[in-house]
């Protein structure tokens, strides 16, 4: 889908700027100027350029590709509820500190444009969730709530975990947990899986 204006790409080593309608025709210009100007078109410098452009854009406009291994869908299920659970209540007994708003947003717009936010499906203890959810955020809210749903990878609520710090969160972490990279959840220490063969 094409922002409002064009796709907008300014080119750091010369400040010129290329706006298009087709993504496609923006990239082709940046790539003819650089060899024009005897600029390096290093390998993967045609993502270096998309991630620029869609800095300047309202997520509402983008969404990630994933690119975890492949295989069946994560279901989420009772054990995934009872861990986040779990961690509410590490954080009521531990912090029961909130993030800033302005990072609560932050983190919503990544997860509401993440291939891993599924809505549960079939489950019988999601009311229970939803409540208790609810009642330890009162009336925090995000502007994208209506588009936050669960998390395929760890099973939690975004609408609720994008509130808690990470210190509390990665209580949760398991090991078999495989991230996207644009994960605003994590772990530092994590290294990404091999790519799958074709």
């Amino acid at each position: 889908m094409c922002p409002t204006g064009g796709f907008v790409y300014v080119e750091p080593s010369s400040g010129v700027r290329f706006q298009h309608i087709e993504f496609g025709e923006v990239l082709n210009r940046v790539r003819l100027h650089r060899l024009a100007n005897g600029y390096a078109l290093q390998l993967g410098w045609q993502k270096v350029v998309e991630d620029s452009m869609c800095e300047n854009y309202d997520p509402v406009f983008w969404h990630f590709v994933d690119e975890t291994p492949g295989g069946a869908p994560r279901s989420i299920g009772v054990a995934d509820v009872i861990n986040f659970l779990k961690v509410l209540a590490t954080w009521t007994k531990d912090s029961r500190e909130f993030v800033p708003q302005e990072e609560a947003e932050r983190r919503a717009a990544i997860c509401s444009a993440c291939p891993k936010n599924v809505p549960i499906e079939n489950c019988t203890v999601c009311a229970a969730l939803g409540a208790n959810v609810a009642a330890v955020l009162g009336d925090r809210a995000t502007g994208r709530d209506g588009e936050l749903k669960a998390c395929q990878v760890c099973g939690c609520s975004n609408q609720g975990q994008v509130h808690f710090p990470l210190s509390v969160l990665q209580k949760g972490i398991t090991a078999d947990m495989v991230w996207p990279s644009h994960c605003w959840k994590k772990p530092a220490e994590y290294i990404e899986p091999p790519a799958p063969h074709e």
